[in-house]
């Protein structure tokens, strides 16, 4: 410890002692009183001392006035410092002399050497901090908010698509029972679909539907019927009773 004691207070002498003479700027005097170039990872700016460079500044040269200062991006929390580090990607660097903060959710960064996050793309998210990237909304759900999880489609709704920030209502004739849906099923034959988000009603006795997608079933003419629920043709009453009684 006595010994680690000596060596700062030799370096102190030697960097910041009182001289005799004068140096140049980006010199400082020695323990001889010789003027000698300022080392590296110190400034010397008025030719009396040499100083080390301060947190956010860094100098790799020897004979330096000033100290550089950390490039947009860069970083340097140490003094004495004879260069300075590139913040990393998913992080920003908005104080040269402070750690890089991460990229908040909702945001990030693809490359290192950033002083800002940039926001998630429309149809893109990203829940956690200190991210490269963002994840696209899956099919079957929206993404309103860059920074929550997306959310699915309620029923009655869907998304054949990927990015998407609104979900699509089902088209007329139509339905989807199911949360997180991709697309809507048509209403089959012999029923009805008026709601979107209720299960195809069979059509009732004496009504019919030989085509997909209706929203209501047609009745049977005069004289014709159906035989059960959720028929997709009608049939004439005399050939059915006939074939009833023989």
């Amino acid at each position: 410890m006595y010994r680690i004691f000596l060596l700062v207070l030799f370096c102190s002498l030697h960097y910041s002692r009182q001289a005799n003479i004068k140096c140049l700027p980006g010199q400082f005097p020695n323990q001889y009183d010789e003027c000698q170039k300022c080392p590296k990872i110190h400034y010397c700016p008025d030719g009396s001392r040499a100083l080390e460079c301060e947190p956010g500044t860094y100098n790799n040269l020897y004979g330096q006035q000033a100290c550089r200062k950390c490039r947009p991006g860069d970083y340097q929390i140490y003094s004495a410092s004879s260069a300075c580090d590139r913040a990393y990607r998913g992080f920003y660097s908005a104080n040269a002399s402070s750690e890089p903060v991460p990229c908040s959710p909702g945001t990030y960064t693809h490359l290192p050497g950033q002083v800002a996050c940039l926001p998630c793309p429309h149809g893109y998210y990203q829940i956690h901090d200190g991210q490269s990237g963002c994840d696209r909304c899956p099919r079957g759900h929206t993404c309103e908010s860059a920074s929550a999880k997306p959310k699915e489609c309620p029923p009655g709704m869907h998304n054949p698509l990927f990015n998407q920030v609104k979900c699509r209502p089902c088209k007329r004739g139509y339905y989807n029972l199911d949360s997180g849906s991709s697309a809507c099923l048509r209403c089959p034959k012999g029923h009805r679909c008026p709601n979107t988000t209720e299960a195809p009603i069979p059509c009732s006795l004496g009504y019919y539907n030989n085509l997909y997608q209706q929203t209501e079933c047609r009745p049977c003419k005069k004289g014709w019927t159906t035989v059960n629920e959720g028929e997709h043709k009608c049939m004439d009453e005399t050939l059915l009773l006939g074939s009833l009684i023989g």
